[in-house]
């Protein structure tokens, strides 16, 4: 819109040319004869009038440089649109890849606790397993298979909601997706004003040019005029005629305070976008600082989860050696698989979750775009 707004603005400064015709033919009339308007006589004038704009003190300048601005805005506006977009893809591209690995990795734990209750069933036949052991496996299999289908259908309603709002499946998207997940993210321009606080700025100088617009819009504006007027075309093929021409000079006297409400409504919206840039300025800021907090956090807890699981294993190993004794506790054991297994899983889903917390910070930083680009090219 800015661009036609823009058109609009500079044909006002560009001369105009018109014609306007006027016929008489009587009907009645109480003047005198001799008077032209009460001849009698039919007659049609024509007037050619070509008028050309000097000065209008800058108002029609600072109009073309307010869309201008508001042009620039609009362009940021939706720069900063394909950038949430993206994030939106990238996010959701996560959270289904990681379901996938998820549910994928509860099956093969399906499969192994199935397999380690089958051996107990030949233990409970040869006298040597219990009957107790085999209910709690089979609990712990029901227990898993819940997980899986709750996985499943997260899984589902994620696949279905990507294609509901992009038009295509994950898949089209996905090695760009975890390309960027696992690539270094570029850093925020140290040097350069994020756009989304630059679009404010933008905003406020739009406004202080229509200000600027209105205020000019009170001092005079002077045109010329040239005229070419034709009398009684209708009576002659060469009419009388005459070409006049002037100076004009239009000086508002009294607009009943319009152009200072105009000038005060401006005035406080400007006030608005100045509080609205303080308050996205704050609000990214405390994004970027709670997003740093939870990777810190994050890498406390995949440090405790390492450790847990390293303990753990070393469990998990004296109880597959005492297996292959008579006093073997195959569920002991199964738990304790299980319970690597699903902290495992936790350590995994902190790091998909690190993955999605550093893109959120390169879409703060408005380096997503570059930094997807930087990934496509590093994967050729």
């Amino acid at each position: 819109m800015s661009d036609w707004a823009i058109a609009t603005i500079k044909a006002g400064g560009k001369p105009t040319l018109s014609f306007k015709s006027s016929g008489k033919y009587p009907i009645t009339s109480s003047g005198r004869d001799n008077a032209r308007s009460n001849s009698g006589d039919r007659y049609v004038d024509g007037t050619f009038s070509l008028d050309i704009p000097i000065s209008d003190f800058g108002a029609r300048k600072s109009k073309i440089e307010a869309e201008g601005f508001a042009k620039n805005s609009s362009l940021v506006s939706l720069l900063l649109k394909e950038e949430e977009m993206l994030f939106e893809i990238i996010e959701i591209g996560i959270s289904i890849q990681k379901n996938r690995l998820f549910t994928k990795s509860i099956v093969e734990d399906i499969k192994e606790i199935q397999k380690r209750q089958t051996i107990e069933k030949l233990r409970y036949k040869g006298g040597t397993g219990t009957l107790t052991t085999i209910r709690e496996l089979e609990l712990m299999v029901l227990e898993l298979q819940t997980q899986f289908k709750l996985r499943s259908l997260d899984l589902e309603i994620s696949e279905r909601t990507f294609e509901d709002k992009y038009g295509t499946g994950p898949d089209a998207f996905m090695d760009d997706i975890l390309a960027l997940a696992n690539t270094p993210l570029l850093g925020p321009d140290l040097n350069a004003q994020l756009s989304k606080l630059k679009k404010f700025d933008l905003d406020k100088q739009a406004v202080n040019k229509r200000i600027q617009a209105t205020q000019l819009e009170q001092y005079p504006k002077i045109d010329l005029t040239l005229s070419a007027a034709f009398y009684n075309l209708s009576k002659r093929f060469i009419a009388d005629r005459e070409i006049y021409g002037g100076v004009n000079l239009s000086l508002p006297l009294f607009d009943a305070g319009a152009a200072n409400s105009e000038i005060k409504s401006l005035e406080v919206e400007r006030q608005i976008i100045s509080s609205r840039k303080k308050k996205q300025d704050s609000l990214i800021k405390t994004q970027i600082v709670e997003a740093y907090a939870l990777l810190e956090k994050n890498l406390e807890q995949l440090n405790d989860k390492t450790i847990t699981i390293k303990n753990l294993q070393d469990t998990l190993d004296e109880l597959e050696i005492k297996s292959k004794s008579i006093s073997a506790n195959t569920f002991q054991a199964a738990k304790t698989l299980k319970e690597i297994k699903e902290i495992e899983r936790a350590v995994e889903d902190v790091k998909w979750e690190n993955k999605s917390v550093r893109v959120k910070l390169s879409m703060l930083n408005e380096t997503l775009i570059t930094s997807l680009k930087a990934s496509q090219v590093a994967a050729r």
